[in-house]
């Protein structure tokens, strides 16, 4: 009787599960709903330039005329420090993948620019002036986060920006209710986050 339960309990859980979604048309490509991130017209306006004339430069770029990398530095240093020789790069034609010993495989973008606008690319990439900012809904989802896996919180240096935020969203212990964000007294002023270069007025 107790495994015709658990069969039961089972058959359940799985027909619960959410079936997959369709990815069909660019309308499927649907913003997330609690995405605590919003961006500026004027940044929206600097990434739409970037776009225009440089593509995506958020992966790995790699320039075929200089032969260097122009983005992912970090991204490629982390992968080769990671898994040692288990990293390869898989090219086919003018197509190339890096690629980790579980299979997972990472597009690098390949390009053929001159000089400067090699330069123009490798600092339009970390350019933090044309990237949205945290809205005060990222509170209660650092919370979710860090509730789902403390230690992964920590590793993966979510910890180091809760820090960052609590002082840029101000929560200080006997602040008489203020909400996130709400002026504490004196003047706001902008602030700038270490990790993400993102600026919040305080």
């Amino acid at each position: 009787m107790k495994t015709k339960k658990k069969a039961k309990k089972k058959a359940s859980k799985k027909a619960r599960k959410p079936k997959p979604k369709a990815l069909r048309s660019l309308d499927d490509l649907k913003e997330c709903p609690w995405n605590p991130r919003e961006i500026s017209p004027k940044a929206l306006n600097g990434l739409k330039e970037s776009i225009a004339r440089l593509g995506d430069i958020s992966g790995i770029v790699w320039n075929r005329r200089s032969g260097h990398l122009v983005c992912g530095h970090a991204r490629l240093r982390a992968m080769r420090e990671e898994h040692g020789d288990g990293v390869e790069l898989k090219v086919d034609g003018d197509e190339a993948w890096v690629v980790l010993p579980d299979g997972e495989r990472f597009r690098v973008r390949i390009v053929d620019w001159d000089e400067p606008v090699e330069r123009l690319a490798n600092v339009t990439a970390n350019n933090p002036h044309i990237t949205g900012e945290f809205t005060e809904d990222v509170a209660a989802i650092m919370d979710q986060i860090a509730a789902d896996d403390a230690d992964l919180f920590d590793r993966i240096g979510l910890g180091d920006l809760q820090v960052d935020l609590d002082a840029l969203l101000k929560v200080p212990a006997g602040a008489g209710g203020k909400e996130l964000g709400e002026d504490i007294g004196g003047e706001a002023r902008k602030v700038k986050c270490p990790d993400c270069g993102c600026e919040f007025e305080t």
